[in-house]
């Protein structure tokens, strides 16, 4: 039955208006019903628009806390607000069952002497389910009163845990693939001393419920390594999903050693880097640490209802949804003129900004990138000459049409490219005098696109096996040609000669490229189909280019043993340069 709607005041509608320009500023933020997928993607492997990495951070969007939060509750008395505000908290967390805005809780609380009551609102209609949820949360935190026994206490807890399990499944599964993506690319270290070190979460007790186990954080974490590895492998040979790989039992045991790594995150971080030293141990515990939030959150619980007795007799309060608001058609103007009359004087840039990311990431239409009011989409792009327009195809005008078809959905976002992968141009010199383009940019393809190309050995042995594409070079001759530019002396592409060079010492042709130098332009795909993210390509290259190639002319010349120029061919020290500022490696000069 529909709820009943009400009229609204102007200023209730400003409100509304403020609401929605709001969310297409936010990147991590969506309204229509099909694009979480997308946006999430974004949002964690950092290409969304956003470009201070302060702002937009490793896409871990949710609030982040400290990796100690659960052990600090022990340290807090009756009195400090901090115990009402994670109890706050966790209990929020612990209903938002899905990743996203689907189930956006909020919570408040009304202390008495020997009870509390929690109000919970939530941005949908709560279910049957979710009163069982509640009804078991409200058991789990009774377990500290009078009358139950310790074997009592500890079945009810497990219980709740595995109820958990069942009612957030589809967060926990986000999270479990999230960090098996995480690995996936990465090379476990045969050196480690952690590879043969068993560990089970049969073994843990993360909620204080039974006897104190010991955990040994370098064991925890390398049985957690390879369960996620296994996880990411199962996926990319059978095509399953992981929500169709994991079982109830191997879902809990992933979440409980994420829990069991972070009690030391300090050994778990020295254990990542030994175990997987291509991976950034930082951003690992981060996902581990939103991963392992339905175990903290009731660890959390649990102490503080050890704490605080009258937090043992909760009382939830749902709050139904408020009715229906509707505007009136003389209250819902554009974007723009609510931006004019609300005085966000910006809009025109940001959505221009939108406009421009989304139609130039595909060649060859370009957008003014100062554009306000009414966009044009035009063939063709700028050069230091000049513009270099031309007519527009039938090609040209259906992308363009893909494009402004989702102009009025309810974000503002790239047309789907359904059937294509995800690849990394690298442009001339040449291309980037007549055109104006960046050197660096995405690109869409074909899954079976084909030029002349072959494998870098080189990106191979930093950890992401590339296939260098040579493309023609006609285009860019012809529309030289009409617009009277130079075609000659054009230097060679720097990244192809450094990505290409040949690390096999005992060749006849040792180092020099697999092929004579490139003049054109680059197109860069991953060897295992998988799309290819701008900011790795221009890492590897620029490794390539900065560090590696002037490291293999010096062993030419009999400055350094080649055997050193080996030390720096590997995915951490990639990493290492990456992570240092972009410092050249120490060597022995």
């Amino acid at each position: 039955m529909e709820r009943p709607a009400y009229q609204t005041s102007d200023e209730f509608a400003r409100v509304v208006w403020m609401a929605h320009i709001l969310t297409y500023k936010n990147p991590y933020t969506w309204t229509a019903q099909d694009a979480p997928s997308d946006r999430e993607d974004a949002a964690i492997d950092g290409t969304s628009d956003c470009d201070d990495e302060s702002q937009c951070g490793d896409g871990f969007d949710e609030d982040m806390e400290d990796e100690t939060a659960s052990q600090d509750i022990g340290r807090l008395t009756a009195y400090d607000q901090d115990v009402r505000e994670k109890f706050l908290d966790s209990i929020a967390e612990l209903l938002s069952r899905s990743k996203g805005g689907k189930h956006v809780i909020a919570t408040a609380l009304r202390e008495n002497e020997d009870s509390v009551e929690v109000d919970v609102a939530r941005n949908d209609e709560f279910a049957a389910m979710d009163d069982e949820y509640l009804s078991s949360l409200t058991e789990f935190l009774a377990l500290h009163g009078d009358g139950l026994s310790s074997q009592d206490t500890q079945s009810s807890a497990h219980k709740f845990l595995d109820t958990i399990f069942t009612y957030s499944r589809d967060r926990i599964i986000f999270w479990i693939e999230r960090a098996a993506r995480d690995l996936h690319d990465s090379r476990v270290s045969s050196r480690s001393p952690y590879l043969g070190l068993a560990k089970t979460s049969s073994d843990l007790c993360l909620l204080g419920c039974c006897s104190k186990l010991e955990i040994d954080a370098p064991a925890v974490t390398g049985a957690l390594v390879w369960r996620l590895r296994f996880l990411s492998g199962v996926g990319s040979m059978t095509g399953a999903s992981t929500t169709e790989t994991l079982t109830a039992m191997g879902m809990r045991q992933v979440v409980e050693l994420a829990a069991a790594a972070l009690q030391n995150p300090e050994a778990t971080q020295a254990a990542l880097k030994t175990l997987v030293p291509s991976v950034d141990p930082v951003r690992i515990t981060k996902s581990w640490r939103l991963l392992a939030r339905p175990v903290t959150n009731l660890q959390v619980l649990f102490r503080i209802a050890k704490l605080l007795p009258n937090f043992r007799a909760a009382t939830f309060v749902k709050i139904p949804l408020p009715p229906t608001i509707r505007l009136r058609r003389d209250q819902i103007p554009t974007i723009s003129e609510a931006s004019r009359i609300l005085g966000l004087d910006d809009w025109d840039e940001i959505l221009s900004k939108s406009v421009y990311n989304s139609v130039s990431a595909c060649h060859p239409m370009t957008v003014p990138f100062t554009a306000v009011g009414d966009f044009v989409a035009i063939a063709g792009g700028p050069t230091a000459k000049g513009p270099s327009d031309r007519d527009m195809s039938l090609a040209d005008f259906r992308h363009t049409l893909d494009f402004f078809s989702t102009y009025f959905d309810d974000t503002i976002r790239d047309p789907p490219l359904s059937g294509s992968i995800r690849a990394v141009k690298v442009s001339s010199q040449f291309e980037q005098s007549l055109y104006g383009h960046e050197e660096f940019s995405a690109r869409a393809v074909d899954p079976g696109f084909s030029c002349t190309s072959d494998v870098s050995e080189l990106s191979r042995a930093l950890g992401q096996e590339l296939r260098v594409c040579m493309l023609k070079k006609s285009d860019l001759e012809r529309d030289a040609a009409g617009l009277n530019a130079a075609t000659t002396n054009t230097q060679p592409n720097p990244y192809f000669a450094a990505l290409m060079i040949n690390i096999d010492a005992s060749s006849d042709n040792w180092p020099r490229s697999t092929f004579r130098d490139w003049d054109g332009s680059l197109l860069l795909l991953r060897e295992d189909g998988a799309d290819l993210e701008v900011e790795s390509a221009q890492r590897i290259c620029r490794y390539c280019v900065e560090v590696l190639e002037p490291l293999f002319a010096r062993s030419v010349a009999g400055e350094i043993p080649f055997s050193t120029v080996l030390k720096e061919v590997a995915p951490d020290r990639l990493m290492a340069w990456a992570q240092g500022g972009r410092q050249d490696p120490s060597i022995e000069r």
